[in-house]
Order: C-alpha cells, then structure tokens, then sequence
C-alpha cells in the first residue's frame, strides 16, 4: 500500500527549505531573480554562476543539479522551462519531470521554487507533479528490498 500523494504551498524562503531535493525552474535566456538571490547566496553563488556561464540554458526539460549545497535543501537542481513567458504547459511539464527524477533519486519528497508563480501556474505544478509522480506498477518485478527507492509521495 502506497502512502496518499500530498502537495503543500508555502511562501517560505526557498533558502530554508529542508527538502530532499529543491527544484528550481527557470526560463530560458533568463537572469537570477531577485526572489531567488538569498537561495543564490546560501548555496554560494552557484545558480548565478550557472546562468552567467551558460552552463544551463533554460531549455525545456532541460536539469542541472548543482552540488556543494552546505545548508538548506540537501539538493538542488535548475530545471528549465523553456521559451519564456512560461505557459501553464511548460510548468507542468517542468514538474512532472522533477516528479519523475526525485522518484529515480529515491528522495521521497521534493520542493519546487521560481520566479513568482501565479494561480493558474501553482495549479499547473500541482498537476504536473500528480502526473510525475504516478508510478504502475502492477506488471513489474519489485527490486530487491536493499535496492527500494522511496516514491514521491
């Protein structure tokens, strides 16, 4: 039996976030918001790095994980959206993929963060990660105990 699928919306600091995995969605072409400056500092310049060096572009489905994460989230990863402004589409799809690699990762959990997400766009993030996080798992062969990874849940 499988625990219920739950979803949470905070306004807290992504900075402050205690999740397994912190997902940060970014369009592309674009610069370090300004509400996501004090998440730059606390994982030491590494998005602003990441941006100004083109080394993630924004591109859809496009994720870099960062590493050396000292305090915080114990991940973090630039997920793009692709072409900006970013559509209700381009966010669900951008969270059903975080969905689907924190359940490779075995997490457990995950946190989503951007520029300013509107209503239709929270919505769009709900469903996305619903959608990410479903699993079928009736014809397969369960791994070995040692090998389990926790679902997103």
């Amino acid at each position: 039996m499988t625990s219920p699928f739950a979803v949470a919306l905070s306004g807290a600091d992504a900075a402050a976030s205690q999740a397994p995995v912190l997902f940060v969605a970014l369009s592309s072409g674009a610069a370090l918001p300004a509400t996501l400056a004090n998440l730059d500092n606390a994982i030491g310049g590494a998005i602003a790095t990441a941006l100004r060096n083109r080394d993630f572009r924004g591109s859809r489905d496009e994720i870099l994980f960062l590493s050396g994460v000292t305090s915080g989230p114990r991940r973090v990863a630039l997920i793009g959206l692709g072409s900006s402004p970013a559509t209700g589409h381009a966010v669900r799809r951008a969270a059903a993929l975080a969905a689907r690699t924190a359940a490779k990762l075995g997490t457990g959990a995950l946190a989503i963060t951007g520029d300013s997400f509107a209503a239709p766009q929270i919505e769009a993030i709900a469903a996305g990660l619903h959608a990410g996080a479903w699993q079928y798992r009736d014809t397969k062969t369960p791994p070995p105990d040692a090998d389990k990874k926790a679902p997103v849940a």
